[in-house]
Parts: C-alpha cells; sequence; structure tokens
C-alpha cells in the first residue's frame, strides 16, 4: 500500500461515516438501505502519485434494488467496500469516458472524487446547497487535494463543477469538461457537447489545455473552442 493509498484510504474511511447530515443530502445506514458517501477511488489502487484528480458534482443515486446496493447489503458499508465495488465495475457510464478522455490528455492515473460526498435527497427539494458543498470541500476535498499534491490539475466534470473548483483553488490547473452523460439536472444537453468534443474537438482541446500556465483555468466545451476559432478568422 502506497503513501498515497493509506492517505486517501484515511479520508474515505472518514467519510463513509460522516455524520453531518447536511441540508439537501441522503445519508441512510439501515439494515436495508446502504445509501451513504461514495467516491474517492485511487486508480491504479496501489498509486503513489496521480496525473489529475476527476470531481463530479456528487454521487448519483443509488437504486434501492440495484447491484450496487444488494452488493453493499451482503458484504458492507465501509470505505473499503465501495472500493472494491468500484475496481469489479470501472466501466460505469460515467467512468469510462472520463477515463479515455484522461488518456487522450496524458493522464494515466487518476483520483475520482466528488464535490460532495452524498447523494442528493428528492424528498429537500432535489438540489445540494451551496453551503453543503462548502462543508465537504472543506472537510474532505481540501484534504484530498493536499495529499495529492499542489501541482496536480484538477478535472471538473460539467461547468458547475469547473467553476466551483476554479473559484475555491485559485492556485491549481482546472479543466473544465462536460458531463459524459448529460443525466444530471445540472448537465442539461452536455452530452451532445460531450460527443462533438470527443469527436471532432480532442485535438484543439489538448491545445488549449497545453497552451494555459501551471495555476490557470481552462474550460474545453466544444462551444468555448469554436469561439476560440471564430475569433482567429
Amino acid at each position: 500500500m502506497s503513501e498515497l493509498s493509506r492517505k486517501i484510504a484515511k479520508i474515505g474511511c472518514k467519510m463513509v461515516h460522516c455524520q453531518l447530515h447536511c441540508k439537501g443530502i441522503t445519508n441512510i445506514r439501515s439494515d436495508d438501505t446502504k445509501i451513504f458517501p461514495r467516491c474517492l477511488y485511487l486508480e491504479p489502487s496501489d498509486a503513489e502519485s496521480v496525473d489529475c484528480v476527476i470531481v463530479g458534482i456528487n454521487p448519483g443515486p443509488l437504486k434501492l434494488n440495484g447491484k450496487e446496493q444488494d452488493y453493499y447489503r451482503k458484504v458492507g458499508a465501509e470505505y473499503q467496500d465501495t472500493v472494491e465495488y468500484f475496481n469489479k465495475h470501472p466501466d460505469g457510464p460515467y467512468y469510462k469516458p472520463l477515463r479515455r478522455l484522461a488518456t487522450e490528455l496524458g493522464f494515466k492515473s487518476i483520483l475520482w472524487t466528488e464535490l460532495c460526498k452524498c447523494e442528493t435527497d428528492k424528498d429537500q427539494g432535489g438540489e445540494v446547497p451551496v453551503q453543503t458543498f462548502r462543508t465537504c470541500i472543506r472537510k474532505y476535498l481540501k484534504w484530498e487535494l493536499k495529499a495529492v499534491g499542489p501541482d496536480i490539475p484538477l478535472i471538473g466534470v460539467s461547468d458547475k463543477v469547473y467553476r466551483a473548483l476554479s473559484y475555491r483553488f485559485p492556485n491549481r490547473r482546472v479543466i473544465g469538461v462536460p458531463h459524459p452523460t448529460g443525466s444530471r439536472p445540472h448537465t442539461k444537453g452536455s452530452l451532445s457537447q460531450w460527443n462533438d468534443l470527443m469527436k471532432n474537438y480532442i485535438e484543439k482541446a489538448k491545445a488549449a489545455i497545453n497552451s494555459t500556465k501551471a495555476h490557470e483555468c481552462v474550460r474545453v466545451f466544444p462551444t468555448d473552442l469554436r469561439k476560440k476559432d471564430q475569433r482567429r478568422e
């Protein structure tokens, strides 16, 4: 186990047992329901360092009778259980395309994480309040980024995450990319942006990222890259 994996596991173990019960989120650890903070995956799991940190907004909803929920009921709801489930199912519709993008950009090792570690509570309005994001970033994400080091770029998945990271961590390189599925309320219309990026704009995205300084932010949505092309004409 590498030093980095030990640091991340320590944060993860605290994360899955978080008792803050912030507004707008669901965190239930009953016998029948295992909805709890889950994210924070180091890939590869014994990496001594990472090339990038990919940050989503918060975990998607866990189906109560789905495969992942059944797994946690049978195996347990500890941090290592979430890691093992991720390692067994690494190619979900969110992770697989983002991994491909990271590879295209030259990033081989990844820390996967979220701004908020809990899933959204639909009964509380279906949206995570800003203060909940602030609390979670302060309690967890800040320490995750300290563990990986100050020069590791952050990839914000969606414009909302990109802006949050850019404002909160002004001394880091932040790269904004479309959400690869467009399945979340804050990512409406992003699937077409994602497909356009990967099909037509990946080389331009690389050039835009490479032209930024180490602590600058850059958004590589096709709409942004087209605007740059129009300004050159």
